[in-house]
C-alpha cells in the first residue's frame, strides 16, 4: 500500500529488490513475482501507474498499485526479505522524472534501471560515482 500522493524524482533514487540467486547474473536480474528481467544500465519500459483505492476507511487513505516497478527503499529491507539461503538482493535506480509513489518501505515507480548485484562495491559504486552499468 502507498500514500495517496504521486511524486516525481528530483534525481536519481536508489532501491532494492530481492529474487532468488540463481535468477541475478552480472548484467541480468529476473523479478521474482513478475518475472520481468531487466538489463543492466538499460532503463525498464515507462508504465503508467495507476493506484487502485484499497482501504477506503476515513482515517486511512491508501491505495495499492499493480502495475509499475517495485522496490525497497532501504538496505536494512532487503536483508529482512532476504530470509531463504538462495536468495539474493539488486540494486536498482529510479530515474530522475520519473513518477513513483512510497510508504514506509517501498516504492512504485514508472521507471527503473537494474544497477548490478547488492555488493558492497556496487553499493559504493551507485551512490556515489553514480555509474550504472
Amino acid at each position: 500500500m502507498t500514500e495517496n500522493k504521486q511524486y516525481i524524482a528530483n534525481k536519481d533514487i536508489i532501491g532494492y529488490k530481492w529474487t532468488h540467486s540463481y535468477e541475478i547474473k552480472r548484467d541480468l536480474f529476473k523479478s521474482f513475482f513478475q518475472d520481468f528481467v531487466y538489463v543492466r544500465g538499460k532503463k525498464a519500459a515507462e508504465v503508467e501507474l495507476l493506484p487502485m483505492k484499497k482501504l477506503p476507511y476515513e482515517r486511512i487513505s491508501a491505495s495499492v498499485i499493480n502495475k509499475g516497478y517495485h522496490t525497497l527503499k532501504l538496505k536494512k529491507d532487503i536483508s529482512k526479505s532476504l530470509n531463504r539461503r538462495r536468495d539474493n538482493g539488486a540494486i536498482f535506480i529510479i530515474p530522475k522524472g520519473s513518477a513513483y509513489y512510497e510508504n514506509d518501505t517501498e516504492r512504485v515507480s514508472s521507471s527503473l534501471i537494474y544497477a548490478g548485484p547488492f555488493t558492497l562495491w556496487n553499493c559504493f559504486r551507485v551512490k556515489y560515482l553514480k555509474k550504472y552499468k
